[in-house]
């Protein structure tokens, strides 16, 4: 699964996986967060937090190379990529949301923080990043209905080239941009190694065959869909 060369859709696919794979065990396994420098805002490394007393890496070299990761998300849930990156081999770029619903600063919300970049600022740097040379985009609870059409537009062209998406706790209501679009998409059935390994984490339905988990096809690039039961995280 995770020696595949990077070249052609089939490497990138099975890299994709790993990542899939990694993230799936960090989120039901419930790690604390362990701080890690890699393009974090300066809100999340003022944060004070409990560094982990171990880390085991699960799919660190990588045959080919690092995975290229741009991960979207909540400025305070950022710590959760570092510790995905602690335990797989990547090199990502942060696109840092003020919180689930605003990309950019609300001044009326900031409180004793700095106001930081402006939605706008917010969204030129996700335009910029969305134009490299990816391999896995990570969307972690976010509205997507706070991103303009042409960002949806060019996300869900990358993935259908081939770029894997993985989304986790997507907020947005039915009938959004988004989710318009992954409801026509072709559902593909899973092997068990999104969840095999995985200890009991008690979420419902867990080992009855109802793992929160889709995947997608679209075009040459898959979508790894996480839908947690329970209410949605805050930040």
């Amino acid at each position: 699964m995770f020696q595949k060369d990077r070249k052609g859709s089939n490497g990138r696919g099975g890299r994709a996986a790993a990542l899939a794979l990694a993230a799936c065990m960090l989120l039901w396994t419930g790690i604390a967060a362990a701080g890690m420098s890699i393009s974090l805002p300066k809100s999340a490394k003022s944060m004070k937090h409990t560094p982990a007393a171990t880390v085991t890496q699960w799919a660190t070299p990588l045959e080919g190379g690092p995975l290229r990761v741009l991960a979207i998300a909540p400025r305070f849930a950022l710590l959760d990529v570092t510790e995905l990156a602690q335990r797989l081999e990547m090199r990502c770029e942060t696109v840092a949301f003020w919180d689930a619903a605003h990309p950019g600063c609300d001044p009326a919300s900031a409180g004793k923080y700095p106001c930081g970049p402006t939605a706008q600022q917010t969204l030129d740097r996700l335009r910029e990043l969305l134009r490299g040379d990816l391999d896995v985009v990570l969307l972690g609870n976010i509205d997507a209905s706070a991103l303009p059409d042409d960002i949806v537009s060019d996300l869900m062209g990358r993935v259908s080239k081939g770029v894997g998406l993985i989304i986790a706790n997507l907020r947005d209501q039915p009938g959004s941009p988004l989710r318009t679009l992954l409801d026509v998409l072709e559902p593909l059935k899973i092997d068990p190694p999104l969840t095999r390994g995985i200890g009991e984490p008690g979420l419902p339905g867990w080992g009855e065959g109802a793992a929160p988990v889709r995947v997608l096809s679209h075009g040459g690039g898959r979508v790894v869909i996480f839908d947690y039961p329970g209410d949605l995280p805050a930040n």
